[in-house]
């Protein structure tokens, strides 16, 4: 809400009372009002909810798929990605270091032969859970097979 006293203009937030309000010189724009109630009303990103993520994803039938798969590789991949793809998926999560992720991640994809569409839908997965662009970026490695 938007309320014009001989002090200022006041921007208030009706869906959260307890947000201390926004206050404007009373000389300010009509722009500038607009410009910073909207700035002030827009609500927050969502947390990241890595724990829906996870979940879903060791549920995932594809991934233990996979996992069967690459255990099975003779390829030089095969075990590194199976044994490190955990603890890569934890230092992503723990530590926000998604480089280690990125690599075990891409091994698992060459050793398991993931499907393009089995990969879209845990990368919708983790859009919908709100991950960082940077894992989400991880995930699509731009040179799968």
């Amino acid at each position: 809400m938007i309320s014009y006293t001989a002090t200022g203009i006041t921007i208030t937030d009706d869906a959260d009372p307890s947000r201390a309000p926004l206050i404007l010189p009373v000389g300010s724009t009509s722009q500038q009002v607009e410009a910073a109630a909207q700035s002030y009303l827009t609500p927050p990103q969502p947390e990241p909810d890595w724990d829906t993520f996870v979940a879903w994803l060791y549920q995932f039938q594809p991934i233990a798929t996979g996992m069967g798969a690459a255990r099975l590789s003779t390829d030089p991949q095969g075990e590194p990605a199976t044994t490190g793809l955990a603890t890569a998926l934890d230092e992503a999560r723990l530590r926000e270091n998604y480089q280690p992720f990125a690599l075990a991640w891409g091994l698992f994809l060459l050793a398991s032969q993931m499907a393009p569409a089995d990969l879209a839908a845990i990368v919708g997965k983790a859009s919908d859970c709100h991950l960082p662009a940077e894992f989400l970026a991880a995930l699509q490695p731009s040179m799968v097979p």
